[in-house]
């Protein structure tokens, strides 16, 4: 004898240790039992459709463009500047010049705004945007200066029965998504089309892809709000359904109900109103003040129209659906919708920005470097930069640390530093600056302060006039003593 559920079925205990292993469908939503690459669990075809998706979303919805933005311009900011390690000081400071007087300003194929700091914010956003983004090493036609092109995510692709390349320097190499591979799983090549039917396999080495891997067998990357696209899109449905009611409510302003579902055709401010518009259903009519006429069986009743949505409950899905798109992102909730204004919420909403931040810029040094090391070369090769001792040791300046409270961090730091548990570099670091950099203004600052002191006292002593001190340069009130008086007056015997 067995014991039936409502649908008949034998009901069963589940005996599975792992209750997510157990297949019942009795137990809620199956999937399918998957043992494959990412690259198969999410083809070509897929994926395209999530870009798409995603760079909709971006162009048409805040809180994801607010997102992508904001992550993008605090890790790039005004910064990126190049700094040699090399011990060759002098030749490295030639170097660094040329890099940020030439070719910087100039190493992007469209020339105009498209400069470097542009061409890292814009690598940021579409790493998040459409998952990934490829930097072409190219040069110019004419003289051979070394640029840059952005190549877009879509050009890069291979037909969907392309499995093996057929021809070329990569014959024989496997071809999934437009990336060609050898033996090891390793890409050597990307199939680059420069409309619908021709197309360049180019060298990895002259083509840099950047994306955030999240499987061991990722070939493309995806867009980083994936797991949330389907969220976002109903939430960008919802919003349009809400202002289309909206627009309708604010068109009604009294609701007449009477037994005859329309207005008193003999009233003569009726037929000073103008026409009925009857919609199609019987006993319904609007006329053009926006009064709204239904059918009762007795009796006459005035309403006004009230708009009470959206409320709560819209108001909460979105909520919820906008902090699962965020956090699953990695970004501070707080800096894109609804701050809490607690002081520790806070603080912990900007220390999760920050370990984005970082994990970006580690991305964006690689770019860095490669592009940067590629000018070097050619820069040795003409003439224009001096030979390296260390041609590949280059770091890059970074913004200022994202803070809830820069005035509280600091003087925090400070203390730190008086008691010696933190170091020079790592406040500057956290002011965008480093180490090298300030010694080297530091020191400069001295030395025109020296000497236009020097060069002033020439003149004074002309005159007969007392010497400037260096240490008036930075008096903090006119009435300071002298170095000179202040010893004499403390070497004075105390009258008491």
């Amino acid at each position: 004898m067995a014991i039936l559920n409502e649908f008949g079925q034998p009901v069963t205990i589940a005996q599975k240790f792992a209750h997510a292993s157990d297949r019942s469908r009795v137990r809620g939503p199956q999937y399918w039992t998957r043992s494959c690459s990412i690259d198969e669990l999410i083809p070509p075809s897929d994926r395209l459709t999530l870009v798409s998706l995603s760079q909709r979303l971006y162009t048409n919805k805040g809180v994801p463009r607010a997102a992508i933005d904001q992550k993008a311009e605090y890790s790039v900011g005004s910064a990126y500047l190049p700094e040699y390690g090399g011990s060759d000081v002098a030749a490295g400071d030639e170097a660094e010049s040329w890099l940020s007087n030439v070719w910087y300003p100039n190493c992007d194929v469209r020339g105009g705004v498209y400069d470097w700091n542009q061409l890292l914010i814009l690598a940021s956003i579409a790493i998040d945007r459409e998952g990934e983004t490829f930097v072409l090493l190219t040069e110019s036609n004419e003289t051979g200066f070394p640029l840059i092109q952005v190549i877009a995510g879509h050009k890069i692709r291979s037909e969907s029965n392309e499995t093996t390349v057929e021809s070329g320097k990569f014959k024989g190499a496997r071809l999934h998504d437009g990336i060609i591979y050898n033996r090891r799983n390793r890409p050597i090549a990307y199939r680059v089309y420069s409309d619908r039917e021709n197309y360049e396999d180019i060298p990895a080495s002259s083509l840099i892809h950047l994306f955030n891997p999240r499987y061991q067998d990722q070939g493309r990357g995806l867009p980083a709000f994936t797991h949330a696209l389907e969220d976002l899109k109903h939430c960008l449905q919802s919003t349009e359904d809400e202002r289309r009611r909206q627009a309708i409510l604010s068109g009604l302003g009294l609701i007449v109900t009477n037994e005859m579902g329309g207005p008193d055709l003999n009233d003569p401010a009726y037929a000073l109103g103008g026409e009925t518009d009857c919609n199609g259903t019987k006993g319904v009519y609007e006329n053009q003040q926006g009064i709204y006429y239904l059918t009762a069986n007795q009796g006459e009743k005035l309403e006004q129209i009230k708009h009470d949505s959206p409320g709560e409950v819209w108001e909460s899905f979105h909520d919820r659906m906008i902090r699962e798109a965020v956090i699953g992102v990695g970004w501070s909730y707080s800096l894109v919708w609804k701050p809490t204004g607690q002081g520790t919420a806070e603080r912990g909403e900007i220390i999760r920005a920050r370990r984005a931040i970082e994990a970006r810029q580690k991305l964006l040094d690689y770019l860095a470097k490669r592009t940067t090391t590629y000018a070097i070369a050619y820069g040795i090769e003409k003439g224009d930069v001096p030979r390296l001792n260390a041609p590949l040791s280059w770091r890059f300046t970074k913004p200022p640390r994202l803070s809830v409270d820069d005035g509280r961090e600091s003087k925090a730091m400070a203390e730190g530093f008086r008691l010696g548990s933190i170091n020079l570099g790592t406040i500057l670091e956290a002011e965008g600056k480093t180490e090298e950099q300030h010694l080297k203004d530091r020191i400069a600052t001295l030395k025109r302060q020296k000497i236009a002191v020097m060069e002033a006292n020439k003149e004074l002593e002309a005159l007969g006039a007392a010497p400037i001190e260096s240490r008036e340069i930075v008096m903090l009130t006119a009435n300071e003593m002298s170095q000179t008086n202040q010893q004499t007056s403390t070497n004075e015997p105390n009258p008491n």
